[in-house]
């Protein structure tokens, strides 16, 4: 049977080291089994001399931390520091170019070219569910995602608007076509032309 925990005043029972676990995981965070109490690093207001609102985080108020958060400097305005960059494609820091996923690049696709509004095999417009599918035979760029195995292409021009029955008739049928003959050549693409367009 294990003892008491070796810091006086505690009753919990030993499990490492002759502490409980919440002196153990103490000691381990933070080196001392004793609580490190935080001194405040600001006096309840902003730091800057010409504001007296209330301190809300890294020393400024909420209206000069927002300023240093969105310019830089707790001084800016909105409108002086110039226009902000564009946060849209490159200009994101999280662009990942042709490093994408199929996830990525069909949300890449929505926002060049919108949602699919009408099935380029039958011609169906209107309400329905349409989806934007990949054209197998012309997409000589074509990539296989590696969580999902599903193949894309990052040429945003290798996408067709399709229904969803004729998305799933064009995958089995390009699925069926891929197991007899293997990958999909690119020059096979003149001879199912009358079929994908």
């Amino acid at each position: 049977m294990r003892g008491r925990c070796s810091v006086s005043d505690c009753e919990r029972t030993q499990q490492a080291r002759g502490w409980c676990g919440t002196h153990y995981m103490r000691w381990r965070r933070q080196g001392s089994v004793t609580i490190a109490h935080r001194t405040r690093d600001h006096d309840g207001r902003c730091s800057l001399s010409d504001c007296d609102e209330p301190y809300h985080a890294k020393g400024f108020c909420n209206r000069h931390y927002l300023r240093w958060k969105n310019h830089g400097s707790p001084h800016a305005l909105g409108d002086s520091s110039g226009p902000r960059p564009s946060m849209r494609g490159s200009g994101n820091p999280q662009w990942r170019g042709d490093n994408v996923s199929y996830a990525g690049i069909h949300r890449r696709l929505r926002a060049a070219r919108g949602l699919p509004q009408r099935c380029e095999r039958c011609g169906v417009s209107g309400p329905g569910s349409y989806e934007w599918a990949l054209n197998k035979f012309k997409a000589d760029t074509q990539r296989t995602d590696r969580a999902t195995g599903k193949p894309f292409s990052t040429d945003l021009a290798d996408y067709a608007q399709l229904c969803r029955p004729c998305h799933r008739k064009y995958d089995a049928w390009a699925a069926d076509y891929e197991s007899v003959w293997g990958t999909i050549p690119v020059v096979v693409a003149a001879f199912v032309q009358e079929w994908t367009t």
